[in-house]
């Protein structure tokens, strides 16, 4: 398969469609339909509560960062399936060492929700 390399504008429009098509793949993973589902109540908490505009960003930024990790997760998945598609115990730490970085990503935007509900509702 030939592979063309884009430059200037056409580079540009060329990554979008990859990244496009990523997300596409992405979309077809129940961990992340699942965590877009508790990213909308996370959301809508905020707005219930009357977080301020700053923790409505910096929440943003957690859940897209959760998402990135969960595309990464998801390609690490793939890699490991197509080099060792036995059981094994290689497949299973790494496929463990992603997962890890979802859930520990996960762990830092409930800490930052509970402290965003309790800081807005004078609980702390």
């Amino acid at each position: 398969m030939l592979i063309v390399k884009h430059t200037g504008l056409k580079r540009i429009f060329s990554a979008i469609g990859y990244s496009i098509d990523g997300l596409l793949v992405l979309m077809k993973e129940p961990a992340l339909r699942q965590e877009l589902i508790l990213s909308l109540l996370v959301l809508i908490s905020f707005t219930l509560v009357g977080a301020s505009a700053i923790h409505f960003v910096t929440m943003s930024i957690l859940l897209l960062m959760v998402i990135a990790v969960e595309a990464l997760n998801t390609a690490i998945e793939n890699i490991v399936d197509r080099i060792s598609p036995e059981i094994s115990d290689f497949a299973k730490r790494t496929k463990d060492l992603g997962s890890s970085a979802v859930f520990l990503l996960i762990c830092g935007i409930v800490i930052y929700w509970i402290y965003v509900l309790g800081s807005t509702l004078s609980v702390f």
